[in-house]
Formats: C-alpha cells, structure tokens, sequence
C-alpha cells in the first residue's frame, strides 16, 4: 500500500476525530494520495470516503481502579506510537500527519519516530490545538523532557492562530 500521506488518528471520537475526519477529506477531495490510522471504533465507525486502516488500539474502557485505567492508557498510547512507527516503515509516506500533539510518556515511545523522521523524503507534521500545554503528567523534570522529546520528530506543526508567548513550541 502507497500513500503520500500518513493520517495518525488514535483519537476515536469528539472534537479531534472530526476535525480530523473534515481534515482528512479535505486533503483527499484535492486529490492527495491518503491513507489514515485509525481504531476500530473511529467516529462509531461511520463510513468515510477515504482510505482507513483499522488498526491503532482504541482507547481503555472507563471505570475500574484508577492504577489499572492509568497502566491500561499508557499501554494504548506507546502501542499506538509503535504502530505508527511500524506504518510509516511499510508505506514510506511524504507525509506523516498526527492528529494532534501528544507528549504523554514520550521518552518511551519517540525513539522510533527520530530516526524515521531522518529518512529522506518524511516528514512529521502535528495538528497543535493546544499550544500551551499547561497540563503536567508526573514530576514537572519528566513533564519538560517528554514535551522536548516530543517536538524532536517534527518538521512543523499546524495551529490555528498566532501561537501565544508561554508557548512551548521550538523556535525551529
């Protein structure tokens, strides 16, 4: 399977799949060669028009112990990660276009995306809906190496306004 464009979709429902999905359209109405990432249950598995592999691991149902809900997210997230990284290896897109930016546990999941994002030919691009990323996982060291690691794959990032000043976006 070719596509010059990677859609990494982990994001099944609300706001971001659909901004996602309208996105996704988009590029594939102008005739851009598309393949998106997606979980089974993408958008309660509406029909979409585009190209749509069914494969990232949707995320953990609600409810349970709150240490089993936390192990079971970041099981999903780095398994997702890991995936995009085994789909950009098998389709060798132009483009890798991430739904949105995720920092979350990135010291174990970006490994694979640095040295991919060296290939000639791919870039990593991030949908940035949220651009001051004020909300801390852990102890604030870990919180600032994961934001910094995260951005290290990317080429750009796609905003929808002028990014603010307390924005922790790199300058390149």
């Amino acid at each position: 399977m070719r596509a010059d464009i990677l859609i990494f979709a982990p994001t099944p429902h609300g706001g971001l799949a659909e901004y996602t999905f309208h996105q996704v359209l988009a590029l594939h109405q102008t005739g851009a060669s598309t393949l998106c990432l997606v979980s089974r249950d993408f958008l309660e598995a509406r029909p979409c028009p585009f190209p749509v592999e069914k494969r990232l691991c949707p995320p953990p149902a609600a409810g349970g112990p709150a240490l089993r809900r936390r192990f079971a997210r970041s099981a999903s997230l780095i398994a997702n990660e890991l995936l995009l990284a085994w789909w950009v290896l098998k389709v060798r897109p132009k483009l890798v276009l991430l739904d949105s930016y995720v920092e979350y546990l990135a010291p174990f999941w970006v490994w694979p995306h640095l040295l991919l994002a060296q290939l000639p030919g791919v870039k990593y691009v991030a949908n940035l809906h949220d651009p001051v990323r004020n909300y801390q996982v852990g102890p604030r060291w870990w919180h600032r190496l994961s934001v910094r690691l995260a951005y290290l794959p990317l080429h750009s990032v796609l905003v929808h306004g002028q990014l603010p000043v307390q924005a922790a976006v790199p300058a390149g």
